[in-house]
């Protein structure tokens, strides 16, 4: 069967959308490459055992099934299956994970729903084994109820910080220590007028963080990660607001340098309509991502039905989106220096091992030849943590090659690697056999 709409993230904003299309009597395939439906932010347990869930964060997700079910004969959710591309003609290519095999389908739109990925900037010794992300600990605790870990620090800037910390709190694994490089207690008018949901959440976290005499530290910087082979333990220098230099021991650190939007290897196509939504069209948190999902469903439907637009789903999109733009200020996030003074031995890709010195030796290179000649953004997370750097750092350059609006990890088709043998194995949905 051909839907309508393909909507890919069966996270907050994918389900949002998909249940405002099938409300207006449009067919939606909503397809996610995980084992089952919430995203991220409402990633579900595999094993039975979950961690404690603030309860607006209940309530949104209820809610958001609720509308799922209530449309349910028009909408159809298929888990562990990937988005391989779409073409000049429209026609995108699902993989189904289990079976392996392939189906070609060409919707009237595309609602792309795949949030955010994190952020990660190189540190002297971030390579080595016990350093994962924020999020990585994140989902581990949520789909599994702990953590694979005793003692845990967790290393960056931004409010997911504080969200992890708290939970790895109500999973009775508190964290060694928080290290948070900006000063977000220096702005309490700012944070004081964020809507009240926002206040009742961040109080939460920070009344878990203080009752639990979790250490800390603001416009602190990690300066050196070692890992004992004595012990396994990891070593993690730190420097405080003050200068002064403090030293913690742990098995494992998350790190986390804040969100950008999972929009990689999507263009606008003439073939078919495209609406980004969610954190994957601007990071804008999960709030402010069911309106918008909302919003884009009903754009979608006012251009293919010409229905009409409820307004309602702009304007709580906008309140929520300023209040989180709110925020990043808070956080400064905009505003933060990347570090590029590191030592020329620094890893800055762990895929292939590249250091800084590999990269100041290839000579105001073009982005071409940062990936055939210098291998960055050529290992198997395909830049996802070191090409953004590392485009940064080619822009602070005054004689830098690089082009504006050019990108390390570009776009491609297929957005990802599919087996041959899942191309032979396709299904064609499209109606024609062009």
């Amino acid at each position: 069967m051909n839907p309508d709409i393909i909507v890919i993230g069966a996270g907050i904003a994918g389900l949002s959308a998909a249940s405002e299309l099938a409300r207006n009597k449009l067919s939606v395939l909503v397809v996610d490459q995980a084992v089952q439906k919430g995203g991220n932010f409402h990633r579900q347990s595999t094993t039975g055992h979950s961690i404690p869930k603030l309860k607006q964060h209940q309530q949104q997700w209820s809610r958001i099934l609720g509308r799922i079910e209530q449309f349910q004969s028009n909408i159809t959710v298929q888990c562990q299956s990937r988005f391989i591309g779409v073409d000049y003609k429209g026609v995108v290519m699902i993989e189904q994970m289990a079976p392996n095999r392939s189906a070609l389908y060409k919707p009237k739109a595309l609602v792309i729903a795949t949030g955010a990925s994190e952020q990660v900037w190189p540190r002297n010794g971030w390579q080595s084994a016990g350093v994962t992300t924020v999020g990585a600990i994140q989902s581990e605790l949520k789909m599994t109820g702990q953590v694979s870990a005793d003692k845990i620090i967790l290393a960056g800037s931004g409010p997911l910080l504080l969200a992890a910390g708290a939970q790895l709190i109500r999973s009775g694994t508190p964290p060694v220590a928080i290290i948070e490089s900006s000063f977000p207690f220096r702005h309490v008018s700012k944070s004081l007028s964020l809507p009240f949901r926002y206040l009742l959440e961040g109080g939460s976290y920070l009344f878990d963080i203080i009752r639990s005499a979790v250490p800390f530290y603001s416009g602190a910087s990690i300066q050196n990660i070692h890992r004992h082979n004595d012990n396994n333990k990891l070593n993690v220098t730190v420097q405080t607001k003050s200068g002064s230099i403090r030293s913690f021991e742990t098995e494992q650190l998350g790190l986390h340098d804040g969100l950008k939007s999972n929009d990689y290897g999507v263009i606008d196509n003439p073939g078919i309509l495209i609406r980004k939504a969610g954190d994957s069209r601007q990071i804008m948190g999960a709030i402010a991502s069911e309106f918008d999902g909302l919003n884009a469903g009903s754009e979608i439907a006012e251009k293919l039905k010409k229905s009409t637009i409820n307004k309602s789903f702009k304007n709580q999109l906008d309140k929520y989106q300023k209040a989180y733009r709110s925020i990043e200020q808070i956080y400064n996030s905009a505003n933060q220096d990347i570090d590029f003074s590191l030592d020329d031995e620094t890893i800055i890709c762990r895929c292939e091992h590249r250091t800084l010195k590999d990269l100041k030796s290839l000579n105001k290179p073009t982005l071409r030849e940062v990936r055939l000649l210098g291998r960055f953004s050529m290992g198997s997370c395909q830049g996802r943590f070191c090409a953004n750097w590392v485009e940064k750092y080619l822009n602070s350059e005054t004689d830098s090659n690089k082009k504006e609006n050019e990108s390390l990890q570009g776009n491609r088709w297929p957005v990802r690697p599919v087996s041959l043998s899942s191309i032979i194995e396709t299904d064609d949905f499209t109606n024609h056999k062009n």
